[in-house]
C-alpha cells in the first residue's frame, strides 16, 4: 500500500503544474471551421477515447468506464465540447525509467512517469478506484481532487490503488510519442519529506480531441480490470 507521505506528494507537487443545420444549409454554407466543431463537439457516450495533441503528435488514451466511470465522462466531456482547445493545459513533468528499476526495491528517483494539468476542467476528479487497481506500464491515472493526471513509464505496484486509474495509452502512442518527449532540461523541487522531483522547465502545451471506437486501432485491453 501507498505510504501517506508518497500520497502527499502527489497531490501536493500537482499543484505547481503549468501544472447543425440541415443539409442544404450545409451544403451552401458550412466552412471548415463548423466541420471541426461538428466533429468534435459529439454525444460524450460516443467518446471512446480521448487523444492528447502537442507538437510530438498524439498520445491516444482508451477510456475505461469499467475502471473508472466519472473520471472517463469528465475528460470525455472536456474533450468533445468547446474546453477542447484545453487552455493551459500541459506536460510538466517527465520522469524517466532509472536502472535497476524494481530491482531490490527499487522505485526511483527518477519516478518513471508523464506527468501534465488539465487546469480548465470545470469538475475536479475525485478518487475512484473500486478495484484498487495499480498503475501499470501504458496506463493513466488521476490525482484525487485534481485535474492532474500521470502515465506510468513503467509498472508502479509500489503505489497499490492510491490513484484513479481511467485509460490506457495506445502501445503505438507509448513508443512513438510518449518516449520522444524530453526529460530535460529540468529543475528539482525537494518537498517536506526530502523526496526530489524533476519538473520540466519548459512545459509541453496540448490540446484535446475527441475519439469514436472507430477511430481508434481495435485491439484487445493492456490490462484486466483486476489488481
Amino acid at each position: 500500500m501507498m505510504r501517506a507521505f508518497d500520497l502527499a506528494l502527489f497531490v501536493g507537487l500537482a499543484s505547481l503544474g503549468f501544472c447543425a443545420g440541415d443539409l442544404a444549409r450545409q451544403d451552401a454554407f458550412i466552412t471548415y471551421s463548423e466541420v471541426s466543431r461538428m466533429k468534435n463537439e459529439r454525444n460524450i457516450a460516443t467518446v471512446a477515447a480521448v487523444s492528447l495533441v502537442s507538437t510530438y503528435g498524439q498520445i491516444r488514451l482508451r477510456l475505461r468506464r469499467d475502471w473508472a466511470p466519472q473520471a472517463c465522462e469528465a475528460i470525455a466531456a472536456m474533450a468533445a465540447g468547446p474546453l477542447r482547445a484545453c487552455n493551459g493545459c500541459s506536460l510538466y513533468r517527465h520522469e524517466p525509467v532509472p536502472q535497476n528499476w524494481g530491482v531490490s526495491g527499487f522505485n526511483g528517483p527518477p519516478y518513471a512517469l508523464l506527468q501534465g494539468g488539465m487546469p480548465g476542467m470545470t469538475n475536479k476528479v475525485k478518487m475512484e478506484n473500486p478495484k484498487m487497481l495499480p498503475v501499470l506500464w501504458g496506463t493513466a491515472a488521476f490525482i484525487a481532487d485534481t485535474s492532474d493526471f500521470f502515465i506510468g513509464t513503467a509498472d508502479h505496484r509500489e503505489w497499490g490503488g492510491a490513484f484513479t486509474v481511467f485509460a490506457e495509452v495506445l502501445p503505438e502512442d507509448m513508443a512513438a510519442v510518449v518516449s520522444r518527449i524530453p526529460v530535460e532540461p529540468y529543475r528539482n523541487s525537494t518537498d517536506t519529506f526530502n523526496i526530489t522531483t524533476r519538473w520540466l522547465i519548459q512545459p509541453i502545451p496540448f490540446t484535446l480531441e475527441s475519439l469514436r471506437l472507430d477511430e481508434i486501432p481495435t485491439a484487445a485491453p493492456l490490462h484486466e480490470a483486476s489488481s
